[in-house]
C-alpha cells in the first residue's frame, strides 16, 4: 500500500489532485485473486450541509471525501474497499476531528476495463465546535488506503448419475459481479481433462454457460471438476469445488424365450360318401369245415379211402330208397 497523503493548513485544505494507486493488499485477497492496478484521484471535500465542494474548513464543519478511481487494466476491476484517515501536525489536536459512518457506496465497486468511476466515502467526518485557539492553524494531512483486485467470478459444477453405456450431463453455473463471463470452461473428470474446452465468446452472461453431455465413462464412483480461464477482458478464474457422481453399471437384459409359431392345420368339414350304383352282394351262408379226426380207427383191413367211398354209396343208395317208397305210396 502506498497511501496518498496531502498537507495543507485547516482554514484552506485545497482539493486533492495527485493520484494513489490502490494496490490488493496481500494479506485480505485470496491465492486466487489477482491485484488490480487501479489509482485513486481528484479527490475533493464535500459538505454534508449543501452538497457542495468545501475548500476550508471551520469548527462545526461537517464533510466527506468524493473521489474518483480510475482502471489501469484490460479486465475489470474490483475496488475491495476504500478508507480515508486525518491526522494533523498537532497530535493534541487529532481528537477533535472524528468520523461517523455512512452509506455512500456498495462495496465491491465495479470498474469496467480501462474505465473510471466517481464515489463517496462511507465516512462522514467533523470539525468539533470546541476546536482550541491552538488548533486552527496548524497542518491537517487525509489520505486514503485500500484493496483493488480483478473483479472475480466463482463456479458451481452439478453433474448427473447415469447407467453405464448411456449418458448423462455436465453444467456450470458461473457468477460474477461483472456483466460477462468470456473465455473457456474445462471439465476435470478424475484429475484428467475430460472432452475440449468448452468456449464462452464475448457477451456470455453469468448464469449456467456449460452444459456437457457425458458418455463413456466406465461404472463406479467419478469426481468432476469445472475449471473457468477467462479471457484477457474477463473476470478473474474459477475452479469449482469437485462434484461426485455415479455410472452404474449397465444391466444385462435377457431376451424372453419366445416359442415357434405353429400354423394351425385346417380340418376339413365332413361330406357324405358317394352313393354306390353296385347292386350289393348277398351274404354267403357260413360253410362248417368238415370235422377231421385225429384218433387212429380199428384197423379192419379196409383204408380210409375205401370207407368214404362206401358212406357216400349208403347215403346214396338210402336216397334211392326213399324215392322208391314214395312212389309207391298211394296217394291221398
Amino acid at each position: 500500500m502506498h497511501p496518498f497523503t496531502k498537507r495543507r493548513s485547516l482554514l484552506a485544505i485545497l482539493p486533492a489532485t495527485a493520484m494513489l494507486l490502490l494496490p490488493a493488499v496481500a494479506s485480505s485477497a485470496a491465492p486466487t485473486e489477482q491485484e488490480a492496478d487501479v489509482g485513486l484521484t481528484n479527490v475533493r471535500l464535500i459538505s454534508t450541509r449543501d452538497g457542495n465542494q468545501i475548500s476550508s474548513l471551520i469548527p462545526g464543519t461537517e464533510f466527506f471525501f468524493r473521489y474518483t478511481l480510475t482502471n489501469n487494466e484490460s479486465f475489470p476491476a474490483s475496488a475491495q474497499w476504500i478508507t480515508f484517515s486525518i491526522w494533523t501536525s498537532v497530535p493534541e489536536c487529532d481528537p477533535y476531528f472524528t468520523s461517523t459512518a455512512a452509506e455512500h457506496e456498495d462495496f465491491p465497486l465495479i470498474l469496467s476495463p480501462a474505465g473510471q468511476g466517481v464515489f463517496d466515502e462511507n465516512q462522514i467526518w467533523n470539525v468539533s465546535t470546541e476546536l482550541p485557539i491552538s488548533c486552527r492553524n496548524i497542518a491537517v494531512n487525509f489520505g486514503a488506503d485500500g484493496s483493488t483486485i480483478r473483479t472475480p467470478s466463482s463456479a458451481v459444477a452439478s453433474a448427473t448419475d447415469h447407467e453405464e453405456g448411456s449418458t448423462g450431463s455436465f453444467a456450470t453455473t458461473l457468477a460474477t459481479a461483472w456483466t460477462e463471463v468470456p473465455g473457456t470452461l474445462q471439465y476435470v473428470v478424475d484429475g484428467a481433462p475430460f472432452g475440449d474446452a468448452i468456449s464462452l465468446g464475448p457477451g456470455t452472461a453469468p448464469g449456467v454457460v456449460a452444459e456437457l453431455t457425458v458418455s463413456g465413462l466406465v461404472a463406479g464412483e467419478h469426481t468432476v471438476v469445472a475449471e473457468y480461464v477467462p479471457a484477457d477482458n474477463g473476470p478473474g478464474a474459477s475452479v469449482s469445488a469437485p462434484v461426485t457422481f455415479t455410472v452404474s453399471p449397465a444391466e444385462i437384459v435377457v431376451p424372453p424365450v419366445i416359442p415357434p409359431v405353429v400354423p394351425p392345420v385346417e380340418i376339413p368339414e365332413p361330406t357324405d360318401p358317394p352313393h354306390s350304383t353296385q347292386t350289393p352282394e348277398a351274404p354267403q351262408a357260413e360253410t362248417t369245415p368238415p370235422a377231421t379226426t385225429t384218433g387212429k380207427l380199428a384197423a379192419t383191413g379196409t383204408s380210409t379211402s375205401s370207407v368214404a367211398a362206401g358212406a357216400a354209396l349208403l347215403t346214396a343208395t338210402g336216397f334211392v330208397l326213399l324215392l322208391l317208397r314214395r312212389r309207391q305210396s298211394p296217394e291221398l
